[in-house]
């Protein structure tokens, strides 16, 4: 349901919210801050939650909220439909090292002939 659904206006509403809010202890259900917090549901009313149960109401910060509301709303919008295929990760390499130059492998001649490895 949304914002303008005349329940969340009524004494019964802010009186349960408050309740939800001190079995909580003021801290978000999500991430455990505390500050700006919102009564959510955490069945939507619209699936067939109820509105009025305790054990279907958490307290939740902004952020959390927003994060759950979005993921529902896009459960919903794509509910049903295939998901894309994943794209395979990319591989890690690793960087192959330098061919020693030209010096160098002179140099390495030069000492095992010095060696005596011919």
């Amino acid at each position: 349901m949304s914002r303008r659904d005349p329940r969340y206006g009524l004494k019964r509403w802010k009186a349960l919210r408050l309740e939800v809010f001190d079995r909580d202890g003021w801290r978000c259900c999500g991430c455990g801050k505390a500050g700006r917090l919102h009564c959510d549901h955490v069945r939507a009313i619209g699936d067939g939650g109820d509105f009025w149960s305790l054990d279907n109401l958490q307290t939740l910060c902004a952020g959390c909220h927003m994060a759950g509301k979005t993921a529902r709303e896009h459960a919903k919008r794509f509910r049903g439909r295939p998901r894309p295929p994943r794209r395979p990760p990319e591989p890690v390499t690793a960087p192959r090292p330098e061919p020693p130059g030209l010096a160098a492998w002179d140099a390495l001649v030069g000492e095992l002939a010095r060696a005596g490895c011919d």
